[in-house]
C-alpha cells in the first residue's frame, strides 16, 4: 500500500493552503532548516508567479479608455472681438484689392443689431466684447476671399456679388474666410469670433424660422462657415463643426440642390430677354454649385478627419457645374458668347459619367468644382473607400481603371496648362495646376487647412493617394 504524502493530498484550487503547507522534519530526508528555507523560497516564487498572472501590471493607456477633456466655453471660445477700429487705413488699403463691390457702411451696424437680438433671446453665453469690424476692414477681407479662396472653391458668383443687397451674415462669413489670409493685426482672433457669431446666428435662425432655412443664402453661409470652423486650427471650432456635419446635407436635400430641376433646355424654351436668361442661369448654377460643394465638404470629413460620409455619390443627380470661364463671365453678352461656343446642355451628371465611363468628356466640360468632384470620386475608388456605397467591393480591375483614369486626367490637364496665357493664370487657378514628374506627384489644388498644395501621388507599385486635404 502506497502512502500518499500529505503534500500531494492538498486541495490544489486553494492556493493559500498548499503554499503554506508545513513539511515534516523527516520528510524526504531533509533537515528542518533546509526544508523550511526551500519551502520559503518556493512559496515566494510561486506566489509571485501566480500573483503576476492574476494581477498583471497593465498599461492603462492601452487598455482603459483614454481620458478626454472637452474644450471649455469659458477658456477656448472666442467671445471677444478685437478692436479693429485702430488699424491704420494704409494697412487696410493694402488688402483692398477691389475685385468685387465695396461693403457698405451699414453692414456692420446691421450685423451688430442682429447679434444684439441674438444675445438677448438665445441661451448662448454672451460675447464679452461685441465689436463688429468696420466696413473698411470687412471690405478688405471680402476682397481677399475672392483673391485667394474663390479660385479654389467658386460657389459664389463673383461678377454679381453685391454686399449691399445680400444678407449681412453671408457678407460676414465671406469676410471671415478672407480674414484667414489677412496680415492685419488681430485678424486671426477676429475671424474666430466672426465664425462663432455666424454659427450661433445660423443655428438660431434655422430653429426659429423654418422658412428662412429653405433659402439659398443661408445654405451658402452655413457651408462657408463650416469650412472656416473645420480648418481654423482650433479644437473647439472643429468639435462644433463635427456636431453640425449633417446640417448642410439636410438643407441641400430639402431644397433639392442635388437634383436637376431646371435643365438648360427648359431655360432656353422660356425665350426670356438675354439679361433675364443670364440671371436665371446664374441662380440655377449657384444652386448646383452649392449642392456639389456640400458633397465635397462631406467628403472632406473623411479625408481630413477620418469621419464617415453622410452623402453618397449617387445622390448627385444634378449635372456637373459649368466651366469656370462661363461662371466668371462679367456680363450677359460675354456669357451668351461662351454659351454659343460650348454646348452646356450636354454636361452629364456624376452618376451618368460613372455609368458611361466618359471621364474625359465630363472633365473637359466642367469647371473647378466638377473636377474636384471627379478627383474625389476616383480617389475613393483607388483607396477602396467603403464609406461610399458606390465604391464598396471594388474589384482590382476597377481600382486599376480608376488609377489609369486619374493619370490620364492629370496628364491632359498638364497639357492644357502649358498652352494657357500667362495673364489668365493668376486669376484662374485651375485644378491640377502643374506636374512634377521627378517624384511622381501631381498638384491638384490648394487647402484652406494648410494653405498649401493638395497633391495626388503615385508610387512605383501603382498605389495612388491624396495628401494635403
Amino acid at each position: 500500500m502506497i502512502r500518499v504524502p500529505p503534500f500531494f493530498s492538498l486541495d490544489w484550487n486553494d492556493f493559500d493552503e498548499w503554499l503554506n503547507f508545513g513539511f515534516d522534519d523527516d520528510y524526504m530526508g531533509l533537515s528542518a532548516k533546509s526544508t523550511s528555507d526551500a519551502v520559503a523560497s518556493a512559496s515566494a516564487t510561486i506566489a509571485g508567479l501566480y500573483g503576476n498572472i492574476q494581477e498583471p501590471d497593465m498599461d492603462k493607456d492601452a487598455i482603459d479608455p483614454r481620458q478626454y477633456f472637452p474644450a471649455s466655453i469659458e477658456l477656448d471660445a472666442q467671445l471677444v472681438f478685437p478692436d479693429m477700429t485702430t488699424i491704420p487705413s494704409e494697412d487696410i488699403e493694402k488688402e483692398n484689392l477691389a475685385l468685387v463691390e465695396q461693403v457698405p457702411d451699414g453692414v456692420p451696424q446691421k450685423v451688430f443689431e442682429m447679434a444684439t437680438v441674438l444675445q438677448t433671446k438665445s441661451n448662448y453665453p454672451k460675447f464679452i466684447e461685441l465689436r463688429i469690424p468696420p466696413a473698411l476692414v470687412l471690405n478688405a477681407w471680402v476682397q481677399l476671399y475672392f483673391e485667394h479662396f474663390h479660385p479654389v472653391f467658386p460657389i459664389l458668383h463673383k461678377p454679381t456679388f453685391s454686399p449691399a443687397t445680400m444678407n449681412p451674415f453671408l457678407v460676414l462669413t465671406v469676410a471671415a474666410i478672407g480674414a484667414h489670409f489677412s496680415d492685419l493685426e488681430g485678424s486671426q482672433a477676429c475671424q474666430r469670433a466672426m465664425h462663432e457669431l455666424v454659427r450661433r446666428y445660423t443655428s438660431y435662425t434655422c430653429e426659429q424660422c423654418n422658412r428662412t432655412s429653405r433659402e439659398l443664402w443661408i445654405t451658402q453661409t452655413i457651408l462657408l462657415n463650416q469650412l472656416g470652423l473645420m480648418y481654423s486650427g482650433n479644437r473647439r471650432a472643429l468639435e462644433l463643426a463635427e456636431l453640425v456635419q449633417a446640417v448642410p446635407v439636410t438643407l441641400a436635400r430639402r431644397k433639392r440642390l442635388l437634383s436637376n430641376i431646371l435643365p438648360r433646355a427648359r431655360i432656353s424654351a422660356l425665350q426670356l430677354p438675354l439679361g433675364q436668361e443670364w440671371q436665371l442661369s446664374i441662380y440655377d448654377e449657384e444652386r448646383r454649385r452649392v449642392g456639389f460643394a456640400t458633397w465635397l465638404i462631406d467628403f472632406g470629413w473623411k479625408y481630413s478627419f477620418g469621419l464617415n460620409h453622410v452623402m453618397r455619390a449617387d445622390e448627385l443627380q444634378n449635372c456637373l457645374p459649368q466651366s469656370d470661364d462661363c461662371w466668371d463671365a462679367p456680363g450677359a453678352q460675354q456669357w451668351a458668347q461662351i454659351m454659343e461656343v460650348r454646348n452646356f446642355s450636354t454636361i452629364p451628371s456624376l452618376p451618368v459619367t460613372i455609368a458611361n465611363q466618359n471621364w474625359m468628356w465630363a472633365w473637359s466640360q466642367t469647371g473647378t468644382l466638377g473636377k474636384q468632384t471627379i478627383l474625389h470620386y476616383l480617389t475613393s475608388i483607388v483607396m477602396n473607400d467603403d464609406a461610399d456605397s458606390s465604391s464598396q467591393g471594388c474589384l482590382s480591375e476597377h481600382i486599376l481603371a480608376a488609377a489609369e483614369t486619374l493619370k490620364s486626367l492629370l496628364g491632359a490637364e498638364r497639357g492644357e496648362a502649358h498652352t494657357k496665357a500667362a495673364p489668365n493664370a493668376a486669376n484662374k487657378i485651375s485644378l491640377l495646376k502643374r506636374h512634377i514628374p521627378e517624384n511622381g506627384r501631381y498638384v491638384v489644388g490648394y487647402s484652406i487647412e494648410s494653405m498649401g498644395p493638395i497633391t495626388i501621388s503615385r508610387a512605383s507599385g501603382g498605389a495612388v493617394w491624396c495628401s494635403g486635404l
